[in-house]
């Protein structure tokens, strides 16, 4: 697959504007082994050996997390859009980052104390731009409405309920156009939950080694970081090895990284 270097070219400022937080996925496991078909809903073909993946959608366009910056990442050719997910107080889950919603909202307090019929009702978009005014928040099921066959979702959770989580994403029929992170413990618990069916991505440290946990997530993806949350791994299951059980796509949270694929 070769090495991909992200510095900007007169041709790339339109994307450097996106505040980018993943800028690839390599499905390069399942390309070089042959196989018919990637783990992953591809919107774009033919498909393309670096993915692009938008921060909270089109974020740099719009207010972030809200239908208009999905929309934009889908108009704008991206194939993938992360998103945060928060859970209600009457139990849904809603596109939020912060706990509080104080800030990027009219409101005030915890996400966690609004039921999801009371946060649609606030303005999520003028402090955006007053042109957003009346932007409403999302919820997981209008946002799979929106990316149906059209743009991938990485959630990521601030606050979930894996049982409804996965029910949702089934249910949804939007197993192959998710990816999930979250802790590990959360994580394992959601590939049992869904048998295997709903994908997980943690993120990776060279601290965490390359251990009998990636085995036991069966990774689809792994975004390499050097900074944000750590996945917190059991000391029993991060030994440090020379071999790894390669997953289908490594991803980098930096523009400046320089990328490349893992498999062997």
């Amino acid at each position: 697959m070769g090495v991909l270097s992200t510095k900007w070219t007169k041709s790339q400022t339109k994307v450097n504007r996106y505040s980018i937080l993943l800028i690839l996925l390599l499905f390069g496991s399942f390309w070089t082994a042959g196989a018919q078909e990637a783990p992953f809903f591809e919107s774009i073909r033919p498909s393309r050996a670096f993915q692009v993946m938008a921060h909270r959608g089109a974020s740099g366009q719009a207010p972030e997390n809200t239908r208009l910056a999905l929309q934009r990442a889908i108009e704008d050719g991206f194939e993938w859009a992360e998103i945060d997910l928060q859970l209600t107080w009457d139990g849904k889950h809603v596109l939020y980052h912060d706990s509080k919603l104080d800030g990027k909202t009219d409101g005030a307090g915890r996400v966690a104390d609004y039921s999801l019929a009371d946060l649609k009702k606030l303005d999520a978009g003028s402090w955006f731009a007053p042109r957003f005014a009346g932007e409403r928040l999302l919820s997981l099921k209008e946002a799979f409405e929106i990316a149906r066959n059209k743009l991938n979702l990485y959630l990521d959770c601030k606050a979930i309920n894996p049982e409804s989580l996965v029910r949702e994403i089934l249910e949804s029929g939007m197993e192959r156009q998710v990816v999930v992170f979250d802790t590990y413990e959360t994580m394992l618990r959601i590939r049992h939950l869904s048998e295997g069916r709903v994908l997980v991505m943690p993120k990776w440290h060279p601290e965490d080694g390359f251990g009998e946990w990636i085995k036991r997530l069966q990774l689809a993806a792994v975004e390499i970081s050097i900074s944000t949350r750590r996945i917190s791994l059991p000391k029993p299951l991060s030994p440090r090895s020379k071999s790894i059980a390669s997953p289908t796509a490594w991803s980098f949270t930096r523009a400046s990284s320089i990328c490349r694929s893992c498999a062997r």
